[in-house]
């Protein structure tokens, strides 16, 4: 499944022209971002690089943006290979069906159905599935809204091919999103001061190439499908 909101446009009120051709004029840059936050049950995010389907089961929505619960189907070696930790959200993985790898600090682990893996916030990660046939995984993440926010940007940026084959960005695009949801996600390589200065450095190029830490067209973009709520397994939550 990257300190600034520098990735809005810089004057409210202008017309604003989607993905899928329409204009948002009526749009506040405040309103584009507070619908950025929001995911709703039933909702289906799509990946195509990473490999991943996320399935909202428990909705922002419905939780005031405290908590998301995600049903995540992952293909063979699909998931979240790059190590990243959250500074302040904590999230829960309940393998349901499948094989699926974590490193928490450094060390490996392997959990099979009916196993739970329990990330606190600061433990450097990454998951993926590791068996030979899709693997599906409930995540469960607390605090949500901006997170929500990430998934939009990184699956949107897959969708329309601007990722490598395994929905990784480019540098540049990343040195805006990481600076843009530093208070969600922080990438786990090398001494974080190194890490700034190079997003620091890198931050004007990517901007000349008109790149942005967050796309309004993107918190604006329709889920890729959806399901009707009674499929869904809601016990429990």
């Amino acid at each position: 499944m990257w300190l600034g909101r520098s990735g809005l446009p810089g004057h409210s009120g202008s017309p604003l022209l989607l993905g899928d051709g329409r204009r948002w004029s009526s749009l506040t840059e405040s309103k584009i971002e507070s619908e950025g936050r929001v995911m709703h049950a039933g909702e289906v995010y799509i990946n195509p690089a990473s490999g991943e389907r996320a399935v909202v089961v428990l909705g922002t929505d419905e939780t005031d943006g405290k908590r998301l619960v995600v049903d995540g189907y992952l293909r063979p070696g699909g998931g979240m290979m790059g190590r990243h930790y959250h500074p302040s959200i904590h999230e829960q993985f309940k393998v349901i069906k499948g094989t699926v790898s974590f490193t928490l600090n450094g060390a490996e682990k392997t959990a099979e159905p009916g196993q739970t893996v329990d990330i606190p916030p600061g433990t450097r990660h990454s998951f993926w599935n590791s068996g030979s046939s899709e693997a599906l995984v409930r995540m469960d993440v607390q605090p949500a809204d901006r997170f929500a926010m990430v998934i939009k940007n990184g699956f949107s940026l897959a969708q329309d091919g601007k990722t490598d084959t395994t929905g990784k960005p480019s540098m540049l695009q990343i040195a805006l999103m990481a600076r843009e949801f530093d208070d969600v996600i922080r990438y786990d390589k090398g001494p974080r001061i190194v890490q700034q200065l190079l997003f620091l450095v890198l931050t004007p190029f990517a901007k000349l190439k008109g790149l942005k830490g967050s796309y309004p067209e993107y918190l604006a973009r329709p889920a890729s499908e959806s399901v009707p709520l009674d499929t869904l397994d809601r016990s429990g939550l």
